[in-house]
């Protein structure tokens, strides 16, 4: 329990302008009229209250942060030195205020540090304070406050120094479209300017709409940052956005909401993508019956169903040993494999190469090419590697080949 210093003490003449309260909306009382987060004390605010558990004069309040029901409130110090302040909740019949755990004692105030989490005490309290040191007019102080409720012990409470202008993310890019199971996508935040000391940006993701979740600190430098979402099962949906908090944390999945303090999270809705289902070859024959494919269950390779085919939106596609797969109308691929022993024929179509990540297919087995009036089409920037084991049939007369990155080793027929 933190305590107030006796408002005729020393110490309280020498620091009454410098203390500062928050408020915890509660919305128990089903008549309540008015509630409102707050802060007071002239450092922060315009002045102090009569130092009652029922007074709420000189309040400042705070507002919700929109993420996780937190509240919040940016501002700056009116006077270097020692800033006191007390966390409070304020109801239409008056307010009542709050310090966190492990004050101490009578008389004092208590420092606390940037960037913690404090539990806050479940009673009344008017004898104890929290203090900062604050060392230029400059820094801007961010406190945060978790959910309100109909009991405050329990609520926690953390504040950010940021020693300079408080960055907001303008945007936020993803570098693959349709992600594969075998793909990392790299997620870029674009900020409104250089960083101040104090603040950095994190990536939050998650795979179970945010049940459980990772959170990674982005890297960069200027006004962008990135991060990678590691691979994911097929089928997964991932759901992520990106946001700001104090500078270099370890960030708990449920402490998440309370670290932010600005974000960018798609208008409320999260950013998100779900994982390409991988496909492989199950027995010869055509590229477009489904019979003809096992797909990646996240877990097992089970049977493709009425309408599962292969394409450039799946992920990664193998054509496996002992299998002949033939296309015959226009297919448009990319992330395939023709695996040793297996073989790929275009009788009839196009067969259009997109281009993915990385190589967009790799032939270690057979590909053959069977009509002239059929073509392999690569398009800009995608690759075609035939590697050391890698054949090239082409079984017509004229018509060019392809641009194709030849591997030692591998055979042009």
């Amino acid at each position: 329990m933190i305590f107030y210093p006796n408002k005729y003490s020393s110490e309280f003449m020498k620091t009454t302008n410098n203390y500062n309260k928050f408020f915890f909306i509660l919305f128990f009382i089903p008549t309540l009229l008015f509630a409102q987060n707050a802060i007071v004390g002239t450092g922060f605010s315009t002045g102090w209250d009569n130092f009652g558990c029922n007074n709420a004069n000189n309040f400042r309040s705070l507002g919700p942060s929109g993420f996780g029901g937190t509240y919040i409130l940016t501002t700056t110090a009116s006077e270097t030195g020692n800033r006191f302040f007390r966390l409070a909740v304020d109801w239409d019949f008056g307010a009542t205020r709050y310090s966190v755990s492990g004050a101490g004692i009578a008389g004092q105030g208590n420092s606390v540090i940037p960037n913690n989490v404090y539990n806050v005490n479940p009673f009344c309290d008017n004898t104890g304070s929290m203090l900062y040191n604050v060392t230029s007019l400059s820094n801007n102080y961010i406190f945060k406050t978790s959910a309100a409720g109909s009991s405050v012990g329990g609520n926690k409470f953390v504040f950010f120094e940021i020693q300079g202008p408080v960055r907001t993310i303008s945007s936020v890019t993803r570098d693959i479209t349709f992600v594969s199971s075998n793909q990392s996508p790299l997620i870029t935040a674009n900020l409104n300017g250089s960083l101040s000391t104090g603040q950095s940006v994190y990536l939050r993701y998650s795979t179970d709409n945010f049940a459980t979740s990772s959170i990674l600190q982005m890297t960069g430098s200027g006004t962008t940052y990135t991060a990678t979402i590691p691979t994911v099962a097929p089928g997964l949906t991932v759901k992520y956005y990106v946001f700001t908090s104090g500078n270099n944390l370890t960030i708990n999945h449920s402490d998440a909401d309370l670290f932010t303090i600005n974000g960018d999270n798609n208008g409320g809705s999260n950013y998100s993508y779900t994982i390409s289902t991988a496909y492989q070859s199950k027995q010869t024959g055509s590229w477009s019956d489904f019979n003809n494919w096992q797909i990646h269950n996240g877990s097992s390779w089970v049977n493709a169903t009425s309408g599962q085919v292969p394409s450039n939106t799946d992920g990664a596609i193998a054509i496996r040993n002992g299998h002949t797969v033939t296309i015959s109308s226009s297919v448009v691929i990319d992330d395939t494999t023709i695996d040793l022993g297996g073989r790929l024929i275009l009788s009839g179509g196009t067969l259009t190469i997109n281009d993915g990540s990385g190589a967009d297919l790799i032939i270690n087995g057979t590909y053959e090419r069977t009509s002239s009036l059929t073509n392999m089409t690569i398009n800009s920037g995608a690759i075609v590697s035939c590697e050391g084991t890698g054949v090239y049939e082409h079984n017509v007369a004229g018509g060019s080949l392809p641009s194709i990155t030849w591997k030692d080793g591998s055979i042009l027929k």
